[in-house]
């Protein structure tokens, strides 16, 4: 099965580069980790998903990880801005970071599991266009 590619480029504001995956604590209002752990949803991804799987079982099995791991980066950003409550930009920071790893997340699926390369034509590449609305400020 084709491994899922690092879905965090955009991982931090201010640190992270095209190439960069690895966002600064500092940049955040708790260990990045604990708020999307990379790993661990790639681990559950791969399992949850097989090569003979139809893509709507596909979706259904990204759909309920990344709802879990969103509910969970949610519950600790709201931990740890109970913990600080006037370190107001690394919580929007935060809750930036875990949009964008989800979205990458389920770009990576598509492109991987959905749409595989050796399956699309000239004519059907996949694009991922951020319209913001969370949090840029």
């Amino acid at each position: 099965m084709t491994q899922l590619q690092d879905a965090s480029a955009a991982q931090a504001p201010k640190t992270a580069t095209a190439q960069g995956h690895n966002p600064q604590a500092q940049d955040l209002i708790c260990d990045p980790s604990e708020i999307f752990d990379l790993g661990k949803v790639h681990t559950a991804l791969e399992d949850a998903i097989t090569p003979d799987m139809a893509a709507k079982d596909i979706r259904a099995a990204t759909v309920a990880c990344l709802l879990e791991v969103r509910k969970t980066g949610f519950e600790r950003i709201g931990a740890a801005i109970a913990e600080t409550p006037l370190d107001s930009e690394k919580a929007v920071h935060s809750y930036t970071y875990l949009c964008d790893c989800v979205v990458r997340t389920v770009y990576e699926v598509a492109k991987h599991h959905i749409h595989p390369p050796l399956t699309r034509k000239e004519s059907e590449q996949l694009s991922l266009i951020a319209v913001g609305g969370y949090g840029r400020g």
